[in-house]
């Protein structure tokens, strides 16, 4: 899972929350802290799941979601995205779910379960529920 936040204390938390997921799958987790560290590490790495900040030092809001989709074109689609923001904008989310993310949370209201659950729907949603690992 590739973790694109420019807060580290954000960064934290979100990390714990994924650590308190059930042990029968391994999660392996990066971070970065900006739209271009992640852009690159997109380029080098597979990941299996993005959560997304949208209020990044380079990009605000739906041009953030844009940008990465634009980008995943070139490298692998089906890359679910999971949006986890301080935003919180129905008609922000509204456009979100139609670019075709997967789960719009808000910071500060978002449970570790309700996490966990956006994760554990993202794999199935990309056939990915019967891996021991996902990154």
């Amino acid at each position: 899972i590739l973790i694109i936040d420019d807060n580290p204390a954000d960064r934290n938390i979100i990390q714990n929350y994924i650590n308190e997921t059930d042990e029968t799958t391994k999660i392996i987790t990066e971070e970065c802290s900006n739209l271009t560290e992640a852009l690159s590490k997109l380029e080098k790495n597979k990941y299996d799941i993005i959560i997304l900040d949208l209020g990044l030092p380079e990009s605000k809001g739906i041009e953030t979601i844009k940008i990465v989709i634009e980008h995943l074109k070139n490298i692998r689609k089906d890359i679910p995205i999971i949006i986890l923001t301080g935003f919180e904008d129905y008609t922000l989310g509204k456009k979100a779910f139609k670019l075709g993310i997967k789960d719009y949370l808000i910071k500060g209201e978002t449970e570790p379960k309700e996490l966990q659950r956006a994760i554990s729907f993202a794999t199935y949603d990309c056939n990915l529920p019967s891996r021991k690992t996902i990154t």
